[in-house]
């Protein structure tokens, strides 16, 4: 008996063009920034991180390169798009043509992002990966790039990691905040084994129907190493999107049926599959170095097949994974730091989101003055799809361009969770 588990997929690598057009700029930075905090924004790492960078014998500059979706209009408000592990590249959200959903944003504000120091048209260390990137550069960057275009009040959309990094922008800069919607965020980073008991423990099991359940259970009961790795291809696709869990129920059932029916070729599937991880990650964290850390820019189509691991998302150009040794020296624990924020944030929360987990997401809600969150039931991580869409659509025109939120709770399911 063959179980044969194939799907294709492709990612393009774009080469980045940072010629001057009149929409886009560099603004030079420090080096290594001086943190500076009143004593409310309870940021005790300042004093560790000035201590830490002192030390630090560079040149003193840098180049933080930024790009407007259009030419700077003094008269609107400015709006700063962070991604996660594509902190850049964000503006297709808003450019012309049937790919910019939200196009109607730059109708009201400048909308811009910048590509993260190290990374894109940022300056870039050709020797070596930098030393160390943290949120908070990364947040005093964009304090500079803000000061530069002459923007009085930042709003943001963020995601992921740079929803982390949009918090730690408020924190350090609350006289500067305006409106943030936060996507797919949480009030602390949790660690790996955290998220994959929270996955294991809650979101599996609502998502299982009870023959699910009872093969999943007999797994664990004849073979608990067999277990834990179905458990790992699972969480590897499951908080994406809804075709992703589909394709991950697949493979579960494949396994499942081998395991009854046939469990001699059991050894070989699990090694196919991990073999196939391995090589996606591979491949990528190749694009991410060649690209990100030595600015070797490419222009390549590449496709891997007979991959099960869909939309794999590639570690390129985020400082997150930048330099790992460090791990961006950054302390991604917001409880007890938020009192001081009066701004507005809307958090959208993609229910089946399973390492930033939903109870965190509402975690962070509670602890913002004035906060709204809105958990989309159809929605995995950084997902928008053809349900998703109409939902977060008319949450961004509702707090970014209407003073009521009215207008999307007329389109969004009831929460009933």
């Amino acid at each position: 008996m063959v179980f044969l588990i194939h799907i294709f997929f492709s990612f393009t690598v774009m080469a980045q063009d940072c010629a001057l057009n009149g929409k886009n700029g560099f603004v030079e930075v420090p080096l290594v920034h001086t943190f500076s905090v009143r004593q409310e924004t309870l940021w005790p790492r300042a004093q560790e991180l000035n201590s830490y960078f002192k030390n630090i014998q560079k040149s003193q500059t840098i180049n933080v390169y930024y790009e407007l979706a259009e030419p700077y209009d003094s008269n609107k408000e400015s709006l700063m798009i962070i991604g996660g592990f594509y902190p850049w590249q964000n503006l297709g959200f808003v450019s012309s043509g049937p790919t910019a959903p939200m196009g109607f944003l730059k109708n009201a504000y400048n909308v811009f992002e910048i590509h993260f120091r190290g990374s894109g048209c940022s300056t870039v260390d050709s020797g070596r990966p930098p030393l160390v990137y943290t949120h908070e550069m990364i947040a005093s960057d964009i304090e500079a790039v803000k000061n530069s275009l002459g923007i009085s009040r930042l709003n943001v959309w963020a995601s992921s990691n740079g929803a982390y990094v949009a918090l730690t922008y408020a924190v350090l800069y609350p006289e500067s905040a305006g409106k943030f919607l936060l996507r797919d965020t949480a009030i602390y980073n949790p660690s790996l084994a955290e998220a994959s008991q929270n996955f294991e423990q809650k979101i599996l099991p609502e998502f299982l129907n009870d023959s699910q359940e009872q093969k999943l259970a007999m797994i664990k009961t004849s073979s608990l190493s067999v277990y834990k790795k179905v458990l790992k291809y699972l969480g590897t696709i499951f908080f994406r999107r809804e075709d992703d869990r589909q394709t991950g129920l697949q493979i579960f059932e494949a396994i499942s049926q081998i395991f009854v029916e046939a469990p001699g070729e059991l050894p070989g599937l699990l090694s196919q599959l991990d073999a196939k991880i391995d090589q996606v990650m591979d491949w990528s964290e190749a694009v991410y170095a060649n690209e990100c850390l030595y600015g070797q820019k490419t222009n390549a189509d590449v496709a891997v097949e007979d991959v099960f691991v869909v939309d794999y998302v590639i570690k390129r150009c985020s400082p997150y994974v930048l330099s790992r040794k460090e791990l961006m020296m950054s302390n991604l624990d917001f409880r007890g730091r938020l009192g001081h924020l009066r701004n507005p944030f809307f958090i959208y929360q993609g229910y089946w989101d399973e390492y930033l987990y939903k109870e965190l997401a509402l975690e962070l809600s509670q602890q913002l003055a004035n906060s709204h969150i809105y958990i989309d039931r159809n929605a995995g991580h950084g997902e928008i799809s053809q349900k998703t869409y109409p939902c977060f659509a008319a949450i961004l025109t509702s707090f970014f361009m209407e003073d009521s939120l009215e207008g999307y709770q007329q389109v969004c399911p009831l929460e009933t969770f």
